[in-house]
C-alpha cells in the first residue's frame, strides 16, 4: 500500500490532551473532498494499535503513545489514509478521505429483439429446437444479417459448408440464346435447394431443366432478382429435405430447403 502524506490542520479546540505522561489524546474529523462528513470511519495507529470508529459526525477521540508517528483512516468506499508527522500539533486533525470510483462487476447483458412476424412464423420456436438438437438446421438471424451487411441475398450463404453458391442459367432457357443467368444455392451433389419465401414455395420450374421445353424465362429463378437484403428478416438452412419442419420437406430426396423470412 502506498501511503500518502496528509495532515491537514484546524482549529477543533484542544486535541492533545496529556492523560498521562507520554499518552497524548487525539482529536479530530473526518470528512470527504468536498467537505461533507464520513461517518462511521476507522482511526487507528499503523501499523497494529489502538482503534477507534468516528461517529455519524466524522468526529473521533483517540489515545496514543506521543512516539506514535502514522495514524491510518478507513471506511468502504474510500482510500485509505495515513497521516505521518514528526510530533503532533496542539490543533485537531482533518482527516480528508477520496472516495473510490463507483466500480460495477462486468454483467453482460443479452437481450433478444423478436420480430413480431418471425415469432409468429415459429422461427424463434425452431430456433430453440435447434439448440436443443431436435431438428437440424442452422439459423441465420436478424442479428447476423445486421452484421454482415450482405449486398445480396445468396451472400449469406458463403461459408457454410452445406450450401454452395454458384451461377447457373435460368431454368427453360435454350442452349446457345441469350441466356440469362445468376447464383444459385446448391446443396449437396449439385441439387438445386428448395427456396420457400414466406411459406410460400419459390421455383416454379423442374430442376434440372429440360432442355426440349421452351418456356419463356422467367424472373422468379433467381432469389437475388426478387428479394431485397433490407427485406429479408431472417433465414433457415435445411442441409437435407428431411430435417426441415414436414410441411417444407419436397419431395426432392436428399437436397436441402432454405426458409427466408421477410419483415
Amino acid at each position: 500500500m502506498t501511503r500518502l502524506a496528509l495532515l491537514v490542520l484546524v482549529p477543533l479546540g484542544s486535541s492533545l490532551v496529556g492523560a498521562q505522561a507520554g499518552v497524548v489524546r487525539l482529536t479530530g474529523i473526518v470528512t470527504d473532498s468536498s467537505g461533507r462528513v464520513v461517518p462511521f470511519a476507522n482511526v487507528a495507529v499503523v501499523p497494529a494499535g489502538r482503534r477507534v470508529v468516528a461517529g455519524t459526525d466524522g468526529r473521533f477521540v483517540l489515545e496514543v503513545e506521543r512516539s506514535v508517528q502514522e495514524v491510518e483512516a478507513r471506511r468502504i468506499g474510500f482510500t485509505p489514509r495515513v497521516l505521518q508527522t514528526q510530533a503532533w500539533p496542539d490543533t485537531g486533525l482533518h482527516i480528508v478521505l477520496e472516495a473510490l470510483p463507483a466500480r460495477l462487476e462486468r454483467v453482460r447483458v443479452e437481450a433478444e429483439q423478436q420480430i413480431q412476424s418471425l415469432r409468429t412464423r415459429g422461427f424463434y420456436d425452431r430456433q430453440a429446437e435447434l439448440e436443443k438438437g431436435i431438428n437440424h438446421g442452422f439459423m441465420i438471424t436478424p442479428e447476423e444479417i445486421e452484421k454482415r451487411k450482405g449486398a445480396r441475398v445468396t451472400d449469406f450463404f458463403y461459408g457454410h459448408p452445406a450450401i454452395k453458391v454458384v451461377r447457373a442459367r435460368a431454368a427453360g432457357a435454350l442452349k446457345g440464346s441469350n441466356n440469362r443467368s445468376g447464383l444459385q444455392p446448391q446443396g449437396q451433389g449439385g441439387c438445386r435447394m428448395e427456396l420457400y419465401v414466406d411459406g410460400n414455395r419459390f421455383y416454379t420450374t423442374p430442376w434440372p431443366p429440360d432442355p426440349r421445353s421452351f418456356r419463356s424465362v422467367t424472373t422468379d429463378q433467381f432469389i437475388d432478382d426478387q428479394i431485397a437484403v433490407s427485406n429479408v428478416a431472417a433465414i433457415e438452412v435445411y442441409p437435407r429435405a428431411v430435417g426441415a419442419p414436414p410441411r417444407y420437406q419436397a419431395g426432392n430426396g436428399a437436397c436441402g430447403v432454405i426458409l427466408i423470412w421477410t419483415r
